[in-house]
């Protein structure tokens, strides 16, 4: 079903976004869903203001209280907002991002996470991804979890993709898509997932477990094409060679 799907469907996407997804080979919603992350940012500790130590990689989930714009001293342009939960506040730090100060409009909901630094006599964090919330207890896709990063292109950032792929798999678990070239037999028999449940896990996995078994289920899945397509190959060819048989003459 999704490999039908042109990624031109997908909802609120600019055309310079579909471009760039193209750029990367991605024509369908099946090429999307597989297109499988490089790496994990591990960011599924969530923590307090107050409770968080320097050194640490975490989610921090509070109100940004104030949000200002100015240069540092070596002339770089540096974004500095407060954000503060029930705890504590602390400072937040973004070099070269101007746009922010359009997009974290005091007072505003949000998650950051990063790694706890000591600024002075205060904490402070430059987060690595921040993302806006309806509420403090809204679900997260881009901090308090194992974040996936993408192989990207110009001017498209694994945040992007990671919220393109979300909407491919929210379809197609919406759409009750079970299909699965891959017969039921067969996955017993080796112990793997089924493919929808693969793509779930490595695209959006709670634990490290997961991805390990989604990369076999999708190993195998390569492994299982590219062994079909030579055998397919190979019959092709005895049954030419014997419909053509080659002969030679003397002249």
């Amino acid at each position: 079903m999704r490999d039908q799907i042109p990624i031109e469907a997908l909802p609120r996407t600019s055309g310079l976004t579909i471009k760039r997804l193209k750029s990367l080979g991605v024509e369908t919603y099946e090429h999307l869903a597989h297109y499988y992350p490089a790496r994990y940012e591990d960011y599924s500790v969530v923590s307090t203001i107050a409770r968080a130590q320097p050194g640490e990689t975490v989610t921090l989930k509070g109100t940004i209280i104030s949000f200002v714009s100015n240069r540092t001293k070596r002339g770089l342009a540096m974004q500095k907002a407060v954000l503060t939960d029930a705890t504590a506040r602390i400072d937040l730090v973004w070099y070269n991002q101007p746009y922010l100060a359009n997009t974290l409009v005091p007072p505003i909901e949000v998650a950051v996470a990063g790694e706890i630094e000591i600024f002075g006599k205060g904490k402070t964090m430059k987060p690595k991804e921040y993302e806006i919330l309806p509420d403090a207890s809204a679900p997260t896709q881009h901090t308090g979890r194992l974040v996936p990063v993408y192989p990207q292109t110009y001017g498209l950032s694994s945040k992007t993709i990671r919220e393109k792929i979300a909407t491919v798999i929210n379809y197609v678990q919406e759409a009750g898509d079970t299909s699965d070239y891959l017969p039921s037999e067969i996955r017993d028999m080796h112990g793997l997932l089924d493919e929808n449940t693969a793509l779930h896990y490595i695209h959006f996995p709670k634990i490290m477990h997961e991805v390990d078994q989604a990369k076999m289920r999708l190993g195998f899945d390569e492994l299982f094409i590219k062994l079909l397509s030579s055998r397919l190959v190979r019959k092709q060819w005895e049954e030419e060679t014997v419909t053509h048989a080659f002969s030679f003459s003397k002249t």
